[in-house]
């Protein structure tokens, strides 16, 4: 919005309480964002305790250039998850071409994460991994954008709505049916 109602103005409180909405909305999420990273900070073994992050750095280090696995002064630990993504590339090689899903072993850890985090059964083969929700967001509208009889698909979005979902189906010539979030009815 590039000017926003003032006091005075009849859509004011309705643009305030959306407002919130959103605001509030967007502390959630990081919340929940920095829960999961601190469970799955927990997750790695007490001998990075003072460089957790830089395992990441470390185990991509050495799939992009696996005569690192030579080195002794890398943890072994680091070495065994580096070799058990390469064991799921073709030819051994994070350049090789992988399911469009994503690739199969980082799919099962996934899923591993989700069982314990979550406790409840988690299927790898359900899983997708793209570069971004805005890339799932696109994939999935593509998916159900179908034109039956010169009537286009209409996508039902909430308002307030992050501006990626109106943008997107404007994108892909679907209909845009907005409703506005009463929590009250």
């Amino acid at each position: 919005m590039t000017k926003p109602p003032e006091e005075n103005e009849p859509s004011y409180q309705l643009y305030m309480t959306e407002r919130t909405a959103v605001l509030d909305s967007l502390a959630k999420r990081a919340h929940m964002v920095t829960e999961v990273f601190n469970t799955i900070m927990k997750e790695l073994p007490p001998k990075h305790e003072t460089c957790r992050s830089g395992l990441f750095q470390i185990v991509l280090a050495l799939v992009a250039y696996t005569p690192l696995m030579n080195d002794p002064n890398i943890p072994s630990d680091s070495k065994e998850r580096a070799r058990e993504i390469l064991s799921g590339c073709a030819g051994g090689s994070i350049g090789s071409y992988t399911d469009s899903a994503g690739m199969e072993v980082i799919r099962r850890q996934v899923a591993r994460f989700i069982e314990k985090r979550d406790c409840v059964p988690c299927k790898w083969e359900d899983i997708m991994l793209f570069n971004g929700a805005s890339e799932a967001i696109k994939m999935v509208l593509r998916m159900l954008n179908n034109e039956i009889d010169g009537k286009k698909t209409g996508m039902l979005i909430p308002i307030p709505t992050f501006p990626l979902y109106t943008a997107s189906v404007t994108k892909f010539n679907m209909q845009l049916i907005i409703y506005y979030l009463d929590e009250n009815k």
